[in-house]
């Protein structure tokens, strides 16, 4: 009898080895997609006008070689109180490396410029970020994973404060979908910023 459920269950681990290893795993033609949508709203007391934030932040990544992934960076970011709005927009790429059999390990750089206008100066800005973000999702049954990762982005004032620079660290945590060959993120990120412009 114990020699049967022995044999039983190193069939299931193979089986499930091998329906795992058909999953995501940062293989040429894997695409890995996600994102982020914030709102954060915030006021005080005495009448004062509430500050609302949006973000947009979506991802796209493609691996045109296994474990090499490549995309765009989009991201908008919207600042509101009363008169007041500020938007910032960022365009640049992803790129970096992922894979891995059972745990996949990442590590991406985005590097990407932001232009930053607002309706009460009528100049724009324009900053460069350079964050890097190294993570893993950590495989949570057949098709789910939990995600955790550590970024670090410094940024340079580009327009008037030229030379001023922001610094970020973010801890972040989330939810993988893995499907055969496409996985779908959504982190949610802490930003610890130690300077900004």
């Amino acid at each position: 009898m114990v020699s049967k459920l022995k044999i039983s269950m190193a069939i299931v681990a193979i089986c499930m080895s091998t329906l795992f290893a058909e999953k995501f795993s940062g293989k040429q033609g894997d695409i890995w997609t996600g994102g982020s949508f914030n709102y954060l709203s915030m006021g005080g007391s005495g009448g004062s006008d509430r500050m609302n934030i949006v973000t947009l932040d979506p991802m796209i990544r493609f691996f045109p070689v296994s474990g090499l992934c490549l995309g765009p960076r989009i991201t908008w970011m919207g600042e509101f109180s009363g008169d007041y709005s500020l938007n910032n927009f960022g365009l640049g790429m992803d790129i970096g490396y992922a894979g891995g059999s059972q745990a996949i390990p990442y590590f991406i750089s985005s590097p990407h410029f932001v232009f930053i206008s607002s309706n009460a100066s009528s100049t724009s800005t324009q900053a460069f970020f350079l964050p890097f973000t190294a993570g893993m999702i950590i495989p949570a049954g057949s098709s789910l994973g939990i995600q955790l990762e550590l970024g670090y982005s410094i940024g340079f004032n580009m327009g008037s404060g030229s030379g001023e620079t922001a610094n970020a660290f973010t801890i972040g945590i989330g939810v993988c979908g893995l499907g055969e060959k496409l996985a779908v993120s959504i982190v949610n990120t802490l930003n610890l910023m130690t300077s900004a412009f």
